[in-house]
């Protein structure tokens, strides 16, 4: 049998806060969206840029590091897996997402930079 992969990569900026909550078992998740932007050429020939929003959820250990460390605006480089799943909303409609099960992080903003945010 063939081999399968499920591998994502993507860099960019935290576009809102992480949320953290517990689910009912006492697991800790953590979402967040991540925005990537992406050239594009327009149709008058011109460059252009969009923006991708990804769903990001980080479990566990994970998920409370990047509660704690994570700020809107935050560029970082994440790996993972991607996940579809179902649920309902409120209104008893069956919903579809897809997103990114976080596995590792990297912080993609230098120290500088760090440290100015820190600081101001």
């Amino acid at each position: 049998m063939a081999s399968s992969l499920n591998r994502v990569s993507l860099i960019g900026n935290l576009a809102a806060a992480p949320e953290k909550r517990s689910t009912k078992a006492g697991k800790i998740v953590c979402s967040f969206p991540l925005a990537v932007n992406r050239r594009t050429k327009l149709p008058d020939g011109q460059k252009g840029e969009s923006t991708d929003y990804h769903r990001i959820t980080a479990w566990a250990k994970l998920g409370e590091t990047a509660a704690q460390y994570f700020t809107k605006g935050k560029r970082v480089m994440v790996e993972g897996s991607l996940r579809n799943r179902s649920y309902e909303d409120k209104e008893g409609k069956k919903r579809y997402a897809t997103e990114v099960v976080m596995s590792n992080f990297y912080f993609m903003d230098g120290k500088a930079k760090s440290a100015e945010k820190a600081t101001a």
